[in-house]
């Protein structure tokens, strides 16, 4: 069962969506991009439905369950937020060839005991009928309370369920055109040896030490282009003789993991890549699928020998943006932020600003704006609560940072959506 675009397996999401729900009894579901419900693991809460009902057309939950999941794309994370009636939900984006396909949404709900504040600031914003009070008191009490402690484990656990479902839907569409893109290849290399004369059939040592070079220099397209050049090659010179190619082949990757093992120093791993590689190659019945398995070695060991090369700066600014986006609110300083990931301030300023094109001092507060935005929605917290929530020291310097980044006053911006 596949949706409309034939991209996400709604079987697989299924699967996943009651894998959720019967591990954690909380409500999930699959949103596509316009917003329609896919697939619920059970109907609405009641205090969800009994909202809708009273808000109509007017209700904002479809428009906001939407935004949440865009943001979770941007992120590409797990997303934690508040709804327009103060519940706690999840959301996490699924994404196919880098395109937005949809979300999963868990919840409503609660991170702290119930508030009848809450229901009456609720009524006060939506104008609802007084006679349904009661109604609401009492759904709202049937909430799960989910600490914000426990409630980081449920956004985990989405997460981990949508990357499996985006690694599914897209390893077999992206195994099948690099298969047929290297058989054509190959081809290619093999109709040009058939067409001239006097052709040298001996192993072309020659074509095996470029491979070899461009494997030590972390070089992966041109190990890959070399590499169909030499099965080309084999093929012309010895048929369809799975036996004698396989031989060649597994003599291939054996050199080829000795020159990573020298460039990268990493024996265990070497040596335990070399062993499944070799086995698989032994496994395979085919010459197709032989070829596919040795341009997937080449390609393993020559990002080994790019990744030994390489800074680690991008690892290290990804593990602090996430840092940021999980402690926003508290006291965060450059010394801070530097001494987690073992950098002194002036490196970690360097290679922050030129990872994600802002000071960090810009980016932490570009994350606590963004948070601020959705509490001035989703809350009647006043200006100073929020400044405070979400790590300002006064609402002064929360005003200001706020304007510098939407042109607005907190109240403008609260007053100009509501």
């Amino acid at each position: 069962m596949f949706n409309t675009d034939n991209l996400i397996n709604l079987t697989q999401i299924d699967i996943a969506i009651k894998t959720f729900y019967y591990t954690t009894n909380l409500n999930i579901s699959f949103i596509d991009c316009l917003g329609d419900t896919l697939i619920e693991s059970n109907s609405a809460h009641s205090f969800c439905t009994l909202f809708q009902n009273c808000t109509k057309d007017h209700c904002p939950c479809i428009t906001t369950h939407l935004y949440s999941g865009k943001q979770s794309e941007h992120l590409g994370e797990s997303y934690v937020f508040m709804c327009p009636t103060g519940l706690t939900h999840i959301a996490m984006a699924i994404t196919f060839e880098g395109v937005f396909r949809g979300f999963f949404l868990s919840g409503p709900f609660l991170m702290t005991e119930p508030d009848e504040l809450n229901i009456k600031y609720l009524y006060e914003k939506y104008k609802l009928d007084n006679r349904y009070k009661e109604d609401f008191n009492k759904h709202i009490y049937s909430l799960p309370i989910i600490p914000p402690d426990i409630t980081k484990y449920y956004a985990n656990a989405i997460k981990c369920l949508a990357e499996s479902i985006m690694l599914k839907s897209s390893y077999d569409l992206q195994e099948k055109n690099e298969r047929y893109m290297q058989q054509r290849k190959i081809n290619e290399n093999l109709q040009t040896n058939k067409h001239y004369n006097n052709v040298d059939y001996s192993y072309p040592f020659e074509k095996e030490k470029q491979l070899i070079n461009c494997v030590k220099s972390g070089q992966t397209r041109e190990s890959s282009a070399i590499l169909n050049e030499l099965l080309g090659h084999i093929l012309f010179s010895h048929g369809n003789d799975l036996n004698i190619i396989k031989a060649r082949v597994l003599e291939l990757c054996t050199v080829i993991s000795r020159v990573t093992l020298e460039s990268t120093h990493k024996v265990e791993e070497t040596l335990s890549l070399n062993a499944i590689f070799l086995q698989k190659l032994v496994e395979a019945d085919t010459l197709t699928d032989l070829a596919f398995i040795l341009q997937k070695i080449i390609k393993e060991f020559s990002e080994n020998v790019l990744a030994a090369n390489n800074s680690a700066s991008f690892i290290t600014i990804r593990k602090a943006v996430n840092y940021l986006h999980t402690y926003y609110a508290e006291e965060i300083s450059l010394n801070k932020i530097s001494k987690i990931v073992n950098l002194t301030p002036t490196y970690f300023s360097a290679i922050f600003k030129k990872e994600t094109g802002y000071s960090f001092s810009a980016y932490l507060n570009k994350v606590r704006i963004d948070q601020a935005k959705l509490l001035l929605l989703n809350t009647s917290l006043s200006v100073l609560e929020i400044a405070i929530e979400v790590g300002f020291d006064t609402d002064t310097y929360f005003c200001t940072v706020f304007k510098k980044f939407t042109t607005l006053t907190p109240k403008q911006y609260r007053n100009s959506v509501l």
